[in-house]
């Protein structure tokens, strides 16, 4: 969903390369664990398959006129938030 509405990230071949894509993402959730922005014991394999697989279903709960863009875009910042607390 960010890909799609954060500007910064709209450039990015996310869509195309879903295997790239989970190398990609577990590769910054592992250096956000080294650098002690996440908890310690966060697994960045399985944090990146929840992360996409989440997306996906926000995906299709968009598309399907369940909820809006903003309200799924809402649910994955909550996500990242649990991910990524600020102090």
């Amino acid at each position: 969903m960010l890909s799609v509405t954060d500007p910064a990230l709209a450039g990015q071949p996310f869509l195309a390369a879903p295997n790239e894509m989970e190398t990609f993402l577990a590769a910054q959730l592992t250096a956000a664990r080294q650098g002690t922005e996440t908890a310690p014991s966060l697994d960045a394999r399985q944090e990146t398959v929840v992360l996409l697989a989440l997306s996906a279903g926000l995906r299709l709960s968009v598309l399907l006129g369940q909820r809006g863009a903003q309200d799924a875009t809402a649910v994955l910042r909550y996500r990242l938030g649990r991910l990524f607390p600020a102090d």
